[in-house]
């Protein structure tokens, strides 16, 4: 099996009540929401899976710090299926002072569909998508939906399914709206993980920065 990692560290506030829920073996657990400060002020919604047996109290409005793994399983929605996010921490304390936000995660896996290169419309910066699956040690894998720029955007450009990255960013939540066929609008909430830092394993065409 690849040496695979999934370590995440967040600092911020509980948003939401953890609520009962069942997860896709039908396990109850508890789910609630913490916000994560950027630099630029923006926040992300990051959902948390606690065990059913969690007994703490927490709170909306308390500061936590939680270390875990990010986590993905699939859905069914009527006759669609979508792909559930979320962190499983490992470790989770409440803070009597939140100095700093904190939202870090590091990767490391395989590349399991195409990536996509695009650029914007307006701005013309390079965007890529890609999705990494990461080994459990304990067996199975997670799928996460990736999004990189610039130099790293066009790095990816030539990267293949079957190469191995590891990856550095944060976990980012973006609204968007899904136009159903008879007209519906819907907002959703996306998660992927905005990429700071990229390194490949193996050998790759890297760009030229210089052309």
């Amino acid at each position: 099996m690849h040496d695979d990692f999934n370590i995440v560290t967040l600092k911020g506030r509980v948003f939401s009540e953890p609520k009962d829920m069942l997860d896709n073996t039908n396990h109850k657990v508890k789910t609630m929401i913490v916000k994560c400060k950027r630099f630029s002020g923006v926040e992300d919604n990051v959902v948390v899976h606690l065990p059913f047996s969690f007994d703490r109290q927490v709170k909306v409005g308390d500061a936590i710090e939680i270390n875990g793994q990010f986590r993905s399983y699939n859905q069914d929605y009527g006759d669609s299926r979508r792909l559930i996010l979320y962190v499983q921490p490992v470790l989770l304390e409440k803070l009597g002072v939140l100095s700093e936000d904190e939202n870090v995660i590091s990767l490391k896996g395989t590349i399991c569909k195409p990536p996509i290169y695009r650029k914007t419309p307006l701005t013309d910066r390079e965007i890529t998508d890609f999705m990494i699956a990461v080994n459990r040690p304990e067996g199975g894998a997670d799928f996460v939906p990736c999004i990189a720029w610039g130099y790293n955007a066009l790095a990816l450009k030539t990267a293949c399914v079957g190469d191995r990255v590891a990856v550095q960013g944060r976990i980012q939540s973006r609204e968007y709206a899904k136009i159903h066929e008879d007209g519906r609008r819907e907002v959703r909430t996306a998660y992927e993980i905005s990429c700071g830092k990229l390194h490949f394993e193996m050998n790759i065409n890297y760009p030229d920065r210089n052309k």
